[in-house]
């Protein structure tokens, strides 16, 4: 669970899923979880801030996702039940 700052983007958190798939959540003011733990749905993994690059947003969240290295819609994702990969 890579963590890093940037004065540009914030903070920055990357999670890696069992499927393969990783997350990335920029610019965090805050991140509540380290390298190692396991993160459940629904947990709280940190709190939306603001960065240096999109000022004029204010308070928000850069959300990715990756599958297979590459970068995918997130939208494809939002709002949706979970399933497990056999499901699919």
């Amino acid at each position: 669970m890579p963590q890093k700052e940037d004065e540009a983007i914030g903070k920055t958190l990357e999670i890696k899923h069992d499927n393969g798939d990783v997350t990335v959540y920029q610019s965090l003011s805050k991140i509540e979880v380290k390298k190692g733990d396991i993160v459940n749905q629904g947990q709280l993994i940190g709190v939306s801030g603001t960065n240096e690059l999109d000022k004029e947003l204010g308070n928000h969240l850069h959300f990715e996702i990756y599958k297979n290295g590459q970068p995918i819609n997130p939208d494809n994702y939002l709002n949706k039940e979970l399933t497990s990969e056999k499901e699919n």
